[in-house]
């Protein structure tokens, strides 16, 4: 199916501090604010729910330089984080805009198949923005409801969780520090508690550890390939802007 949409694409560098013991505090609520519209624009954008996440690939035709240099410069710190970086796509029915798809930028480069024009190529993923968002350690103590401290933990990092009734029990085991750079690799430390996780596009399920939760593969006879049964729904939107002229990029 194939419809005509305007695509604008908002890229956000984000403000950030770094304290003194390393730890990298993203403010999601500023940043500056870089707009493409009205340009050429090729995007892949597979919303399938999976543990890797919604994912977009985007490439826009006829970037500034000084807007490429702002997007490619380093983006590790000195501490070996990545500079926060937000995008957000919207497409356009002639009604308004609408979004398409959110997330944080893995890679930002230059593309120069098109010269004189030159292009930015992002490659951005929904659960990048949980990591990018630190925050100071959580502990659990003695006496501490375990599913609970499982939503708190997720909950510091704006991320929904349910958790299975086996770890509705309270934790004996003394005191625990969870301090990890990110939000999975606090969640891979849950093992230290018998907790195991999925994380889902949804959010994060937990549940008690060697207790199976995980989706079952089964066979699908018409086609002869086997396939997770969470990925039998979704939608992937691509676009093609290589008939447009660029004075009138859609």
């Amino acid at each position: 199916m194939f419809s005509e949409r305007k695509i604008k694409v908002e890229i956000t560098l984000y403000d950030y501090k770094i304290f003194s013991n390393g730890n990298l505090i993203t403010d999601f609520s500023s940043g500056k604010i870089l707009t493409f519209d009205n340009f050429r624009t090729d995007c892949k954008i597979n919303k399938v729910p999976s543990s890797s996440g919604y994912t977009a690939s985007v490439d826009i035709i006829g970037v500034s330089k000084e807007s490429l240099e702002q997007m490619t410069m380093m983006a590790w710190l000195s501490n070996g984080q990545i500079k926060p970086r937000g995008i957000r796509i919207y497409a356009d029915d002639g009604e308004g805009y609408y979004t398409l798809f959110e997330g944080g930028i893995m890679e930002a480069v230059p593309v120069y198949k098109n010269a004189p024009d030159v292009a930015i190529h992002i490659e951005s993923s929904m659960l990048v923005y949980p990591n990018l968002k630190g925050v100071p350690p959580i502990s659990i103590r003695t006496g501490t409801n375990i599913s609970s401290f499982c939503k708190e933990l997720c909950r510091l990092y704006n991320v929904n969780c349910t958790t299975d009734s086996s770890i509705n029990e309270i934790w004996t085991g003394g005191g625990k520090t969870f301090n990890g750079e990110s939000l999975g690799d606090r969640l891979d430390a849950l093992k230290d508690i018998g907790v195991e996780y999925i994380f889902w596009s949804s959010g994060v399920h937990c549940y008690k550890k060697g207790i199976s939760q995980r989706r079952e593969w089964f066979f699908n006879p018409s086609n002869y390939n086997g396939y997770p049964t969470f990925e039998t729904f979704g939608i992937c939107i691509e676009t093609d802007s290589s008939n447009l002229d660029k004075e009138n990029a859609q």
